[in-house]
């Protein structure tokens, strides 16, 4: 129970963290500022790194280096693909759906 749980904390660092480089970054700013900010803060690419360090580290305390750091690479694209799917659908790309 609590390895599968480690997973999901993985997974629901490494999320935030790829938002964070998203709203780091010039044309994503717009789609994920919370603060009047004409331009991003500085200290959103130092977070950003610091919360992967700490999947990372999640990962390792629970397979230990040499499996940890291979799950960590396989659930690094599961946290990006829901970052893209969620800029695409704030930025009106894509509908989400509803069952109607």
């Amino acid at each position: 129970m609590m390895m599968g749980l480690l997973l999901v904390v993985t997974v629901s660092i490494a999320t935030p963290a790829f938002l964070l480089l998203a709203a780091s970054q010039q044309q994503h700013w717009p789609l994920l500022r919370l603060f009047p900010l004409a331009q991003p803060p500085t200290g959103l690419r130092l977070a950003a790194w610091l919360l992967l360090c700490l999947s990372l580290a999640s990962t390792i305390l629970r397979d230990g280096i040499s499996f940890g750091l291979v799950l960590w690479v396989m659930l690094l694209p599961v946290a990006a693909s829901l970052v893209v799917g969620f800029l695409a659908i704030r930025a009106g790309k894509v509908r989400p759906h509803t069952n109607s």
